[in-house]
């Protein structure tokens, strides 16, 4: 039986993805990429804002999970099409010239975390069920980064044809790259493996301070959580984005949930189970005040020890609930500032 969609993820695209283009439209997307216009230029948006490259860092040639891929010279037009390779770009200095807009309130085509990153650059903003080959090509691209997303072969192959293309980290199952590699396989392929390195480090020292700031999380069994369809609840797997969120501050996963959500990276939780995330705290990713109000009035969520009790934290702020599934270089500090006090309120209350 098929996994059904978590309609809170945008992970749960790609179980819908088809190819955008067959052998005539990818033969189409890349003549544009071969000899793109200026107006196609002035329609992409701009172009990448170099990060400063390390000296001596090209040609490098970077490692994934369907083969390697070399980049001759520092990328001055970059795309991001993985649902977060945009902010460690960003981070590291470069504003792509296409990037992938997975939350459609999103105007900027990024989290507001990232907004301060773009500037005035303006990203021509991908969407859709599918990769948008010919838009690609059409923004003429020297490097594509797709690396935070799950790749089939033939996906890369077609846009490797385009320009270079760096997908996910191999080793891992889909959607489970920590953000860790995510970020340093993004610094390699922009030629600034140190500045990710540090980026990694400073971004992991946020999360040591708010463990020793807060020591009686250690061991505290706490999920974050997203709002399913007929009174179910979404659960995350320990490898997950939101799962190692939980975990980097302390937290612990009941064995319960690594159990029902096996190798996927979430599972459904029925109101007749609900009782599996009767945990210490519990964090509802609500999306929306109405999505929030529907669970709240259902009597197996009522119920609950961690609802009756108070130590459930209802998340209807849209950005709180991207930054947490994101789990970015940009978004960790913006949900760490946010959620470690209401996490601390609530297991107060034990």
């Amino acid at each position: 039986m098929a996994l059904p969609l978590d309609p809170f993820s945008p992970h749960a695209r790609t179980t819908r993805r088809g190819l955008l283009l067959g052998a005539a439209g990818t033969a189409a997307a890349l003549g544009l990429a071969a000899c793109g216009s200026d107006d196609d230029s002035a329609s992409s948006g701009g172009s990448s804002t170099g990060g400063g490259a390390a000296a001596g860092a090209f040609p490098v040639t970077v490692k994934h999970a369907l083969g390697e891929t070399t980049i001759e010279s520092a990328p001055k037009r970059v795309v991001t099409y993985g649902y977060t390779d945009q902010d460690p770009a960003l981070a590291l200095g470069t504003v792509p010239v296409g990037t992938l807009r997975w939350i459609p309130q999103w105007k900027s085509g990024v989290g507001v975390w990232a907004e301060p990153k773009l500037g005035s650059d303006k990203p021509k903003q991908f969407s859709g069920d599918s990769i948008d080959f010919e838009g690609i090509a059409a923004v003429r691209p020297d490097l594509i980064l797709i690396v935070t997303y799950a790749l089939p072969k033939g996906d890369y192959d077609k846009l490797s044809k385009i320009a270079p293309t760096v997908a996910t980290v191999g080793g891992y199952p889909d959607w489970g790259l920590p953000w860790q590699q995510a970020t340093q396989q993004i610094g390699l392929a922009l030629g600034q493996p140190e500045k990710a390195k540090q980026l990694v480090t400073d971004t992991e020292a946020l999360f040591t301070k708010a463990k020793a700031d807060h020591p009686g999380f250690a061991g505290k069994q706490v999920l974050l959580t997203a709002p399913g369809t007929n009174g179910q609840l979404s659960v995350f797997a320990p490898t997950d984005t939101r799962g190692r969120f939980v975990s980097s501050l302390g937290f612990s996963t009941p064995e319960a949930i690594k159990k029902v959500t096996g190798k996927e990276f979430y599972a459904y939780i029925s109101a007749e189970r609900m009782d599996l995330v009767d945990v210490d705290a519990l964090v509802v990713m609500a999306d929306d005040p109405a999505t929030r109000k529907d669970l709240e009035k259902q009597a197996a969520f009522k119920n609950l020890n961690v609802v009756k009790d108070g130590r459930t934290i209802m998340v209807d702020d849209l950005d709180l609930s991207m930054a947490l599934s994101a789990s970015s270089v940009l978004s960790i500090p913006y949900a760490l500032d946010r959620i470690v006090p209401q996490l601390d309120t609530a297991l107060a209350k034990l």
